[in-house]
């Protein structure tokens, strides 16, 4: 990266320097970068639909009592979800 003109600073005064504040912002949108790509790997992009029914499978019958249940909202409407262990 080219060397930045320092501006002189209002009122002859220093100070920290454009250059500086420059090169922190640059590492700062560097880092802001990293952080983007590496939450795409931890937290991809997940789709979902919701449907009314089920198609028949070869699986087995599930169990009588769930372990628990997922609390979601749906388009305003909160629905349960029932948990069972594999």
């Amino acid at each position: 990266m080219p060397d930045l003109p320092t501006p002189a600073a209002p009122g002859g005064m220093g100070g920290i320097g454009f250059k500086a504040v420059v090169n922190a912002l640059i590492s700062i949108v560097r880092a802001i970068n990293q952080l983007y790509t590496l939450m795409q790997t931890i937290f991809p992009t997940a789709t979902s639909s919701v449907s009314s029914s089920a198609t028949a499978g070869t699986g087995s019958a599930l169990p009588a009592t769930p372990q628990g249940y997922l609390q979601v909202t749906v388009n305003g409407v909160a629905y349960k979800v029932p948990l069972y262990k594999p």
